[in-house]
């Protein structure tokens, strides 16, 4: 029988390893099976899409992801890893950079700018600006 010390203590100790997780949390899969159409784009070193292809939703898409990074390996594509918070990979060969990714707006229709899209505006709109010069 413990002590009313050691009842203790082992209260504190089974209230801490409940309450503290173990570890770093986790980040969340980026590419779980969404229940709406999603689309394996490929674009260029602008971010010009070149390539795209409507998924059905519930499709695995670590899956179409990880089939495209072997097929882009195959042909001499150096390809990155896909991490487990990304939804992309970069393909690069003879000077030719690609993004591969799934994205959730159809690239030709009217959906989400991407920042690629938004930067070329911001870009012009920072040359009207005039530089200030102290005086």
């Amino acid at each position: 029988m413990l002590s009313s010390t050691g009842q203790r203590g082992l209260l504190v100790y089974q209230l801490l390893t409940v309450m503290i997780p173990h570890g770093p949390p986790k980040p969340p899969d980026a590419l779980q099976p969404l229940q709406q159409p999603t689309w394996l784009v490929v674009r260029n070193m602008h971010c010009r899409p070149l390539q795209s292809r409507e998924l059905a939703p519930g499709t695995d898409l670590r899956a179409i992801l990880q089939a495209d990074t072997a097929e882009r390996f195959a042909s001499g594509w150096g390809c990155t890893d896909i991490g487990r918070a990304c939804s992309d990979f970069f393909a690069a060969r003879r000077g030719e950079r690609m993004q591969i990714g799934i994205e959730r707006y159809d690239p030709e229709g009217p959906g989400h700018q991407s920042h690629c899209e938004l930067a070329p505006a911001a870009a012009q709109e920072a040359r009207a600006l005039k530089p200030h010069r102290p005086k």
